[in-house]
């Protein structure tokens, strides 16, 4: 830390210490609590208890004074992820302890509650942070499972995001050390809350990541969560990012993410990151492809030339190649691309009319048709007749010839012989292709008879399908009214509707139905976009399923509930919380990890589920192998450097368990490439759906329960892939 700045902030302490114990480095009262070890485990199980069932009144004062500390930590890891009004006086109370664990736990969840008051957070946030930093500017040691207040008391304070947090953290960057990165991520969250940062916090950023020495690896991070930046900004953030990208860090996946904010004379670098596999990974190329299509026509061109240096040839492809860790960034780029010129026409043209041979396995034939399809689709303009595409797929019902279809009708008004192409695909026996087509909606008011389409697809059975038909009902309200004859009538993407819409009886009975079916326990996307529908279409009929929500024990439930009702007529109608009920948590005398084994059909991968901050999901999980659940489970999203997912046997990210959604296990703790997170629809939705991650993306921190880590080749998986067993293979 430098002379001068840490003169200042000792000021500061010493100037606001007397505004409340929370600066204070003082020894935490004693409290009452017994050293007896019997009656501490005894209280710590209850303390877990109380986490999970949600209970904050459990947590007595003589928690929280303890002489035992691990009883004072395992109080605030509760309060915090119990959050809400009874809890935030005792995380208060917490940020003043001595212990750096408690203090860290108590600013996770007073940034989890910040919509309560932010001003008054964010200030006692930063004067505990102020004060910790003076005497500690290293992390603690104590590893991956450790929580530190020089990581969250940051984090908190960009999460809560008022105008103090931009100030106070901007100030921190200049620190210095352990810090400013720490900081440079709380900007992140910032950036993300407001879509904007002030151009002197922006200059800030520059500056730091432009240091000779030891500069953040996160300082680009807050780009990455801007839509665009000042003009004056954008050349020097041009240069910055070219020298980050030399870094062997980090730092190079931020500089990329950043480099679309500084239009057009980005190209040449992202293009060149893209083709040259000696010199960057494939996260990082798939990262330059995306960054690419977002660049307009010169981006386009780019993509075209860099098409002939991914892309083997048919001919030249090999087995190897189409699971090696290169098909994905080539994948990518054939989705992104949507021009065809005459340098890529031939490479398109062997691509579509690639063999498939009958020795393929599953996996080959797989990633053949990928890139069948995505050239056909591209050859094809938006011919929906043409020979190329119609022959992509050998499989007529088949998904791939599906998804490029798709994407040519979506580049014309879907009328006439594409409306009769599209009737076929909205009513596919395939919930995945039927639900993209449902989506196709959202895009095409002319659809005439969308109406029905929405109607039919509400009282299906698979559940991702009602829950995609609710979606689009929601968002435009407009397709479920009757059918639509005049260009004049149509309400466009963008445009506000100038009356309310008028939907059909069909619609509202398809609807009523949907609302009084009995869904599983953890359909919880289904019940939200249902919960939207009723509301966008003013459906008072089902107005008891709205009631019957605002009783869910799931707050994501209830607040879309109490928003419908609002939107009903009942303007002052609250949702509140019931009684908590008891919950019993998944038994596992893991204490350290447990290793399982997934033999999938591009071979065997492996990962380690933790329970030290995740005890009840991983137990979940453990129990859900040993019953074989995950056993012929598809692989059903992948997003090249970002995540491999799976645990839905559907395969259309809809699907779980059926069981009680878990609470969630949050903590101030970083995801980084590789590792293992709980896939979620809201707070404490998670079921049997796990993800892998393929890159470091910061805004996961603290959003998902981290659950483990992953070893080698999950960036070899594409959407399809079968998990055919996991085995269970060592714990202890």
């Amino acid at each position: 830390m430098r002379p001068t700045v840490l003169h200042a902030v000792l000021s500061l302490v010493l100037v606001t210490c007397g505004l409340g114990s929370v600066c204070c480095h003082k020894k935490a009262e004693p409290g009452k609590a017994t050293t007896t070890p019997n009656r501490n485990a005894k209280r710590l199980a209850a303390l877990e208890a109380a986490e999970l069932n949600r209970d904050a009144l459990v947590i007595t004062v003589d928690d929280l004074t303890s002489r035992d500390v691990d009883v004072r930590r395992r109080s605030m890891q509760a309060l915090a992820r119990i959050g809400g009004s009874t809890a935030r006086s005792a995380l208060e109370r917490g940020l003043a302890d001595e212990d750096g664990q408690v203090v860290a736990w108590a600013a996770f969840g007073l940034a989890r509650s910040c919509d309560q008051d932010a001003e008054k957070a964010v200030a006692q946030l930063a004067l505990r942070g102020t004060s910790w930093a003076v005497t500690e500017q290293t992390p603690s040691p104590e590893g991956r499972f450790a929580v530190d207040p020089l990581s969250s008391i940051p984090d908190a304070i960009g999460r809560c995001g008022t105008p103090l947090a931009e100030t106070t953290i901007a100030n921190w960057l200049r620190l210095g050390g352990y810090l400013a990165e720490r900081s440079a991520l709380a900007l992140g969250s910032i950036a993300a809350k407001h879509h904007r940062l002030e151009t002197t916090t922006l200059v800030a950023l520059l500056d730091a990541a432009n240091q000779k020495e030891s500069p953040p690896q996160a300082a680009l991070y807050p780009f990455t969560r801007l839509a665009a930046v000042e003009p004056n900004v954008q050349k020097r953030l041009l240069m910055v990012a070219s020298n980050a990208i030399a870094q062997k860090t980090d730092a190079r996946y931020y500089a990329v993410r950043s480099l679309p904010l500084t239009g057009d004379a980005a190209v040449p670098l992202l293009e060149r990151i893209a083709i040259e596999s000696a010199n960057y990974d494939p996260e990082l190329r798939a990262d330059a492809v995306r960054g690419l299509a977002r660049l307009g026509d010169a981006g386009q061109q780019a993509l075209a030339r860099a098409l002939t240096r991914l892309v083997p040839r048919a001919s030249d492809i090999a087995s190897d190649w189409l699971q090696s860790t290169a098909f994905n960034p080539a994948a990518e780029l054939l989705e992104n691309l949507n021009q065809v010129g005459a340098e890529t026409r031939p490479l398109l043209e062997s691509l579509a009319h690639s063999p498939l041979p009958t020795s393929a396995s599953a996996p080959e034939e797989r990633r053949i048709l990928v890139l069948r399809c995505q050239a056909a689709a591209l050859l094809a303009g938006s011919h929906m007749t043409s020979p190329v595409l119609l022959a992509c797929d050998p499989d007529k019902n088949g998904r791939q010839g599906a998804f490029a279809l798709l994407r040519v009708l979506g580049l014309e008004a879907v009328r006439g012989r594409r409306a009769t192409a599209y009737e076929r695909l909205v009513s596919s026996r395939d919930p995945i292709v039927r639900e993209a087509a449902l989506r196709l909606m959202r895009a095409h008011p002319e659809i005439r008879e969308s109406a029905h389409f929405l109607a039919n697809a509400l009282i299906s059975d698979p559940p991702g399908v009602v829950a995609t038909a609710a979606s689009v009902i929601a968002e435009n309200p407009e397709r479920a009214q009757s059918r639509i004859d005049n260009d004049e009538d149509l309400v466009r993407p963008g445009d506000k509707a100038s009356r309310v819409p008028k939907p059909t009886p069909e619609v509202l009975l398809a609807l009523d139905k949907a609302a009084h079916r009995a869904w599983e326990l953890d359909a919880i996307d289904v019940r939200i976009q249902l919960t939207d529908a009723i509301a966008a279409l003013g459906a008072l009929s089902d107005k008891p399923f709205l009631e019957e929500q605002c009783k869910s024990g799931l707050g994501v439930v209830r607040r879309r509930a109490e928003l419908a009702l609002r939107r009903l007529g009942d303007a002052k109608k609250r949702c509140t919380a019931p009684v908590p009920t008891t919950r019993k948590r998944t038994v596992t005398d893991i204490d350290t990890h447990v290793q399982l084994r997934l033999h999938t059909e591009i071979g065997v991968l492996d990962l380690w589920l933790e329970p030290q901050l995740a005890p009840a999901t991983v137990g979940r999980i453990i129990e859900l192998v040993k019953a074989g659940f995950y056993d012929k489970m598809p692989v059903h999203r992948v997003i090249p450097g970002f995540v491999a997912q799976l645990g839905d046997r559907e395969g259309d990210d809809y699907g779980g368990t059926g069981e009680e959604p878990l609470r969630d296990e949050l903590a101030p703790v970083t995801f980084r490439a590789g590792d293992v997170g709980l896939a979620l629809s809201g707070p404490d939705t998670g079921s049997s759906q796990f993800f892998v991650v393929l890159g470091p993306h910061p805004h996961l921190d603290g959003e998902y329960t981290r659950i483990g880590r992953a070893g080698e080749g999950w960036n070899r998986l594409v959407v399809g892939d079968v998990v055919e067993r996991v085995e269970l293979v060592t714990s202890r």
